[in-house]
């Protein structure tokens, strides 16, 4: 592994896991209507979100690149593809792909559209989160 890639993904899979535990402590709880009625709340969730989202989204095509595989011309595509890695559990990108019509959602105002989505991430974010940092810090070990 050139050392540009690998120092690349260390950084992004340090973001992530610095945000991690954090995040999902701090926001397990959280309700719609705490969500609705609290704007700097729902800034502050979203901005999360979507650097997570951001940040996963940069983790996996500096993937594809270091493993010179074709980048699809969607974030959706991409993520979808991070399967074909080989360095994950099945499914991971079928469900982490989702995350890219939330990210695209929180660039509007549709709230009850949002909630859904943030609902469901702040529900099974954690856990895909740690194998997608797992999956990579594996990785990148064993080259």
């Amino acid at each position: 592994m050139v050392i540009d890639y690998k120092h690349r993904l260390l950084k992004r899979i340090d973001f992530l896991k610095s945000l991690i535990v954090p995040f999902f402590q701090s926001y397990h709880t959280i309700t719609k209507e705490q969500y609705n009625s609290n704007v700097r709340l729902r800034r502050e969730i979203e901005k999360w979100v979507e650097d997570a989202i951001n940040c996963v989204i940069d983790i996996s095509k500096t993937l594809h690149s270091e493993k010179k595989m074709v980048i699809p011309e969607t974030n959706r595509g991409l993520l979808e593809d991070i399967d074909l890695l080989g360095l994950f559990e099945a499914k991971l990108g079928s469900r982490i792909s989702q995350w890219t019509v939330l990210r695209n959602r929180l660039a509007h105002d549709y709230l009850d559209l949002k909630w859904d989505g943030i609902s469901r991430f702040i529900k099974e974010g954690e856990g895909i989160l740690k194998l997608l940092t797992a999956g990579v810090e594996n990785y990148i070990k064993g080259r």
